[in-house]
Order: structure tokens, then sequence, then C-alpha cells
């Protein structure tokens, strides 16, 4: 792109795995504009900033890849989410999404994780990134998403790495007792164990009985 360009009418730009989106002569680096999603497993040269509703996804909404950013700085506004499809392979990029960053400082700015499972999470370590350089401010340790018996914890704590800790969960044989509610959603224990009779919600993957 040209200094003062700006891809504003589009809101999906995909990056082919063989293809670069080079921004690096953008004045003041490429500020992706609210509501655009860039996706794909290719490259992104130079500095880019996110906002509050634009979207970095590597591979795209519904499959797996790994998109790698190539620039001086990548900062994250705030109130960015960035979300992660996850198989139930944990190796580092085996079937997972990947974002990678070479350059020199990355910006989290407390910005949220959200996980997507394309499949069920294994017990394991996932690998979501991948920089080099400088990590300024940590991600929202909160982790988005899980809607499972899982436990979800984010690890920052090595350096040029954010990680995945998974402890898979057993799911829950369940008996549907409506009398305590008509509800079924994620939050009303209207849901009664086979194997204790203890009074449950639902999770997702749980096995049911009507």
């Amino acid at each position: 792109l040209s200094p003062e360009a700006l891809i504003a009418f589009s809101t999906s730009v995909i990056v082919s795995a063989s293809a670069t989106l080079d921004v690096s002569v953008v004045t003041g680096g490429y500020t992706i504009p609210p509501g655009q999603t860039i996706q794909g497993d290719g490259r992104i040269t130079g500095v880019v900033h996110t906002t509050s509703s634009s979207r970095i996804l590597p591979g795209s909404a519904t499959a797996a890849g790994t998109l790698t950013i190539e620039g001086t700085q990548f900062d994250m506004d705030s109130a960015y989410t960035n979300t992660f499809n996850l198989t139930n392979n944990v190796t580092e990029g085996g079937g997972n999404d990947l974002l990678v960053y070479h350059g020199e400082a990355f910006v989290a700015n407390n910005s949220q994780i959200r996980i997507v499972p394309i499949a069920m999470l294994t017990s394991g370590t996932y690998r979501l990134m991948n920089y080099t350089g400088l990590k300024l401010d940590n991600f929202a340790a909160d982790v988005l998403g899980n809607t499972t018996r899982d436990t979800w914890t984010l690890d920052q704590g090595t350096a040029g790495q954010v990680n995945l800790l998974v402890s898979a969960l057993t799911n829950r044989s369940l008996r549907w007792t409506a009398q305590y509610s008509a509800d079924w959603d994620l939050a009303t224990t209207n849901w009664t164990a086979l194997d204790d009779s203890a009074q449950e919600r639902f999770f997702d993957n749980d096995i049911v009985l009507f």
C-alpha cells in the first residue's frame, strides 16, 4: 500500500498462503478500520494497529491457519479480542490457529483472547502465538469462549510465546428435570446428574437424557 492508502470499504481482506500484504510505507502504520477482518495464512509486513472492532484471524473464521506479521511494531487496542480456532491436537500448528509476530515491539494492551473449539480440546499446552522482540503489557488473564467443563489458563510466562493450558475434564451424563425450570441454557440448574443425582447445569459436550 502507498503512504496514505487505506482499505476502508472492505469488511474482509484475505491474505492467502503465498501472498504478502505490504503496509510498510503507510504513514504511521496501518490501522485496521473498525469492522474489518484481515485473515489468511500469508504475511503482513509493516507496522499494524488494531481497533476495538477490527479482527486479525489466522486462517479464517471456521478453519485454522498461521498468519505472520513482520514489522517494527504490532499493537492491539485495549478493547480488541483475539480469536483462535483450536482442535484436539496440541501440536503447534497441528490444525490450530497460530499468530506469529517478527519485530521489535508487540503491545498486547490487556486485550482479550477468545477460543473457538472446532473439535473437543484435549489436555495439554496449545501454542497461540510466537513473537520476537519485546512484549509490552499482557493479554487479559480471563479467556473467553469456554462453555465446557474444561479449565483454560492463559500462560504468558515464557518469552516469545503465548500459550493456552487446557485441563480437559470429564463430561457428565445428565437427565432433563423440567420441573425445576423449562429453560435449556448454560446457566440454569435444570438437569440431574445420573451418577449422583446432583442438580446440575448443562455444559457443551455433556451427554443428555430426556
